[in-house]
């Protein structure tokens, strides 16, 4: 309560002590209840108003961090990250974060607050002359793996699995029309196959095996086996589906606007502009696929091009 009444109204921080006082809570097992006991620690858990208050919390509770923790100067790099409770401090010196890790569990524990020093996980990330001598591409953010084409493998073997969990449903085309098992299909499968996509930067030949792994779960879906055939666009008109090079194409120019359109000292646009206005000499050698390199030939097919923070906000508007 303290923290909100630093940018509340009076009568909003009064409707939150209101909300989260008095409260009793139940235990619920199948369908026996237990007896209700009152709760006067934290925010009630599944009350809508409780993640809120909680990122508020500690987001103050990081401020205090920075505050006592000067990170070495990084050009266009955020202190730190955060999603919910998972918290990431970034830095171009690994003695620094070693320091730090210890001293953020002291400061955090004065707002009663506990790393789980069992989760937290040091990652390096450097480039290699050779893809497979670089570890953190097989590090997982967010159910995501940091190496595009990584995460694409993994995203296919896991729709595999929600393909097959719903292997039933595509059998019984009798009784289940084409229409709702696609719709099915795009409710259960495509969002587990196309998670996080719109952040991929991938080859075309990566993307080509994507394609051909999507048109044939839709085969599957119609039931066209060996030795019936079914070219390719017939099989998106019957199944109303889109290739999935659009899909991918639509989603990260949703991202980059929405990026672009964000304030200028959020971690996502500092980066942003970071990259695009970097002086550094290049790597030598064939320049691997990263979205930029996605993004550069589309801003060209419309009349722009991503050299500049400028560029940047021509695009963005």
């Amino acid at each position: 309560m303290d923290v909100v009444q630093r940018f509340l109204e009076e009568d909003e921080v009064r409707l939150i002590r209101y909300l989260i006082s008095d409260t009793n809570l139940a235990v619920r097992l199948g369908t026996e209840t237990s007896s209700s006991f009152s709760t006067n620690i934290g925010t009630p858990q599944g009350d809508s108003l409780s993640p809120i208050l909680f990122v508020i919390y500690l987001e103050a509770a990081l401020q205090d961090v920075r505050q006592r923790m000067a990170a070495p100067v990084a050009r266009h790099l955020p202190y730190d990250v955060e999603y919910a409770d998972d918290v990431d401090f970034i830095s171009i010196s690994s003695d620094w974060l070693r320091m730090l890790e210890p001293q953020v569990a002291t400061i955090l524990g004065t707002w009663s607050l506990t790393v789980n020093q069992t989760k937290t996980e040091f990652t390096a990330i450097q480039r290699e002359a050779d893809r497979a001598d670089e570890p953190w591409r097989m590090v997982k953010k967010l159910g995501s793996l940091l190496g595009d084409a990584e995460d694409v493998t993994r995203r296919k073997q896991l729709a595999a699995i929600a393909f097959k969990s719903l292997c039933q449903l595509w059998k019984r085309r009798d009784q289940v029309s084409l229409e709702v098992r696609v719709r099915l299909y795009n409710c259960f499968v495509l969002p587990v196959l196309l998670y996080n996509c719109s952040t991929w930067g991938i080859t075309r030949q990566t993307i080509e095996a994507l394609e051909s792994y999507h048109r044939r779960q839709l085969r599957h879906i119609l039931g066209i086996r060996w030795p019936n055939r079914l070219s390719n666009d017939l099989v998106y008109e019957r199944c109303s589906a889109a290739p999935l090079g659009n899909i991918l194409v639509n989603a990260r120019w949703r991202l980059f606007g929405h990026i672009l359109r964000s304030d200028e000292h959020t971690p996502a646009r500092e980066v942003m502009s970071g990259f695009f206005g970097c002086s550094v000499p290049g790597y030598r050698g064939r320049p691997r696929i990263t979205l930029p390199v996605l993004l550069n030939p589309d801003a060209e097919r419309v009349g722009c091009r991503l050299r500049t923070p400028r560029d940047l906000q021509l695009m963005a508007q």
